[in-house]
């Protein structure tokens, strides 16, 4: 019987030191990763200064972005504006176009019978003069 106690206490001290390497380990490892990341972040923040300023730069650089477009819309409005006046201009030309060429026509006609009329008044005066 005392071989099996001396075995069960023999098995709880392999478990214990089991556990007592295990903790090492973990405050090793523990250790380990505190040191990388106090040795990232140890400059104390100029690291995330520099991060900032990118952040900040980008920012602004887009808010440029973003005003250029704007600008550039606005442009695009005021082109399609005066296209849209330059063709109101353009119809209203051509209507006016139309006009001329009717009051051509019609001059052309008063014409034709004005000379007709002063064809017929120097005719009956001819034949009042024979």
């Amino acid at each position: 019987m005392l071989n099996d106690e001396e075995k069960s206490k023999n098995s709880h001290r392999y478990y214990i030191i089991i556990i007592i390497i295990i903790i090492i380990i973990a405050i090793v490892v523990l250790c380990a990763a505190f040191y990388c990341i106090m040795r990232s972040g140890g400059d104390n923040g100029s690291g995330n200064n520099d991060i900032r300023n990118q952040l900040n730069e980008a920012g602004n650089a887009q808010q440029s972005i973003t005003t250029g477009i704007e600008n550039a819309e606005n442009t695009a409005d005021g082109i399609a504006g005066s296209i849209g006046e330059s063709e109101t201009a353009i119809g209203n030309a051509g209507t006016t176009v139309t006009r001329l060429e009717e009051q051509q026509r019609q001059s052309g006609e008063i014409i034709a019978e004005c000379q007709r009329i002063l064809e017929g008044i120097r005719t009956r005066n001819e034949t009042r003069k024979e």
